[in-house]
């Protein structure tokens, strides 16, 4: 049992959690982990879109495989053929 000298050291949390009961949480309380947590959410968001972000379209060939520099330009001339095959136009 709590005799009185138990009584002088206990806080308000402490004989409210002798009830059940807990102190009523202010806005700041609540607010600071929501912003913490969305400013996690958001870094860790940009860290994921810059990652997975195509790259430029002129440095992409280029820099994996030197021979595929020229591949964009001999494709749309080729597809530029095709088309033309295929409207009876030469």
């Amino acid at each position: 049992m709590i005799n009185t000298r138990d009584l002088k050291r206990l806080d308000k949390d402490d004989i409210l959690g002798l009830l059940g009961l807990e102190s009523k949480r202010t806005a700041v309380d609540w607010l600071v982990p929501t912003v913490t947590a969305f400013a996690v959410g958001v870094a860790v968001g940009v860290s994921v879109g810059l990652f997975l972000a195509p790259r430029a379209e002129g440095l992409l060939g280029a820099e994996e495989d030197p021979r595929l520099a020229g591949a964009g330009h001999d494709m749309s001339a080729a597809g530029g053929r095709g088309v033309e095959r295929m409207s009876g136009t030469r």
